[in-house]
């Protein structure tokens, strides 16, 4: 269905500006990032320098009730500092 929508896109008369993709800025507001593997936290890490008030806190091997209390023990950390 997008190569459908992009054929018809591409042979009309609409004009279209490139995309230009923003900078990154650095954010001061404390940011908790939450990820479940180490993995998947490894495109966050780069991204880090961005958030000096930043925390990234990795909840590997856990189940359902785990993670439930394990969120709950990092918001109220998060919170109280």
């Amino acid at each position: 269905m997008a190569l459908l929508g992009y054929g018809c896109f591409q042979f009309s008369a609409v004009k279209t500006k490139p995309l230009k993709h923003a900078q990154m800025e650095r954010i001061s507001a404390p940011t908790l990032l939450v990820y479940g593997t180490q993995e998947t936290a490894e495109g966050a890490r780069s991204h880090m320098q961005f958030f000096p008030l930043g925390r990234l806190e990795v909840l590997g091997n856990l189940g359902h009730m785990d993670v439930y209390e394990d969120a709950n023990r990092l918001q109220r950390s998060f919170f109280e500092q």
